[in-house]
């Protein structure tokens, strides 16, 4: 009996001395992805910020050259951030929407796809408190846009969009998860309006 203890203990002793440096490597391993991410977070929140900042409409996007075809219903709402064929920031299904509820009228189509491209920002690209905050202060530039617009009543264009935006239960999640990252901010200096039409 002593012996058959003794053999289970150098069977022990045996299989440790294999797995003990592979399992040493993973959680090296795991470690460094650890600390990876501590670092590599804060770099892709203040890339988030810059992005969100820098994109602006242009003229082809009020115009209408830059149109992009109707979407598959299907595959837009398959995903949370849906398509956006002509890489604008906005996602297609909504693009034509607001182009179709306002044919003629540039100055509250350029404020509303103004307003557009902020709330799509919510959905793609804030991961952080920091983004959160350039992303609610694009859109208080796309609010006193759409103000300044001439639109009869701003506060029903701002939830048509908003109706079009979150249009799913998935983007609807993505929404609630975003805000949990509400801060305070200020106001972003410079003209309201992308563009002037």
């Amino acid at each position: 009996m002593f012996s058959a203890q003794g053999s289970s203990v150098r069977s022990l002793s045996r299989a440790w001395r294999v797995i003990r440096w592979p399992l040493a490597i993973i959680v090296l391993l795991y470690l460094a992805l650890v600390v990876y991410e501590l670092f590599a977070i804060p770099k892709r929140s203040a890339e988030a910020v810059a992005a969100i900042h820098a994109e602006k409409l242009t003229m082809a996007d009020v115009d209408g050259s830059n149109l992009p075809p109707a979407p598959d219903p299907k595959l837009a709402d398959a995903t949370v951030q849906g398509i956006d064929a002509n890489h604008n920031g906005i996602r297609d299904d909504v693009e034509l929407a607001i182009f179709k509820k306002y044919p003629t009228n540039t100055k509250i189509r350029a404020a509303a796809l103004q307003y557009a491209l902020t709330e799509g920002a919510f959905l793609i690209s804030v991961n952080s408190v920091e983004s959160w905050k350039a992303a609610a202060e694009e859109n208080g530039r796309a609010n006193l846009c759409i103000k300044g617009s001439g639109a009869p009543s701003d506060y029903s264009l701002q939830s048509w969009i908003d109706a079009l935006t979150f249009n799913t239960p998935d983007r609807n999640l993505k929404k609630e998860q975003v805000f949990s990252y509400t801060t305070s901010y200020g106001d972003e200096p410079g003209n309201v309006c992308d563009l002037n039409t």
